[in-house]
């Protein structure tokens, strides 16, 4: 980790509970949007990369003289949201980079990425692993409309993708809601 600050917090402990955590995934997502985190754009396939903008172009046609792209997906966006942070080209890469950027344990870090990414893809059971509630899956579930629906993905009925998300914002809306009103 970083030489200059010791990690002394998971990310679970700064947030607390998962209604923050997808909260701050929507607000990063929009602000990702409006591009409030400089020059990084949505793309769910990836925690985090940086390329040059015109890398899916053919070779001849990159511009190597403009600068990197970072690009990452909604569990990048909820950190950058969490942490007030932006990630650049030198720090976004790969996991143990994004830790050392946020002064977080790496494994920490991975097991977040890994339970939001899992949310954003309609399976919400590792985010609520993660928070420690998982004895409250199936109250949510329920909850939500959505009990009986454990061996379907996705669960929740959102599959966040990098060109669908804003049409999913009321349903992410109902389940931050519906997670407050459970103390989660």
């Amino acid at each position: 980790m970083s030489e200059s600050a010791p990690v002394t917090k998971t990310i679970r402990e700064i947030v607390g509970k998962p209604s923050v955590a997808i909260a701050a995934m929507l607000t990063g997502l929009q602000r990702a949007d409006a591009h409030e985190f400089g020059d990084f754009e949505i793309d769910m396939s990836t925690f985090g990369v940086s390329l040059h903008p015109t890398v899916y172009e053919p070779v001849y046609k990159v511009d190597y003289e403009k600068p990197k792209t970072c690009y990452g997906c909604a569990a990048t966006c909820t950190l950058m949201q969490l942490f007030n942070f932006t990630f650049t080209p030198d720090n976004i890469g790969n996991s143990y980079k994004r830790a050392c950027a946020l002064n977080v344990d790496g494994e920490d870090l991975d097991t977040f990425e890994a339970a939001m990414d899992c949310y954003r893809m309609g399976c919400p059971e590792q985010l609520f692993k993660y928070f420690g509630v998982a004895d409250r899956f199936d109250d949510f579930m329920t909850a939500i409309g959505w009990e009986g629906q454990t061996d379907v993905a996705p669960k929740l009925g959102i599959w966040l993708k990098t060109g669908n998300w804003k049409d999913q914002i009321p349903e992410i809306e109902k389940h931050i809601t519906t997670l407050e009103s459970m103390g989660l």
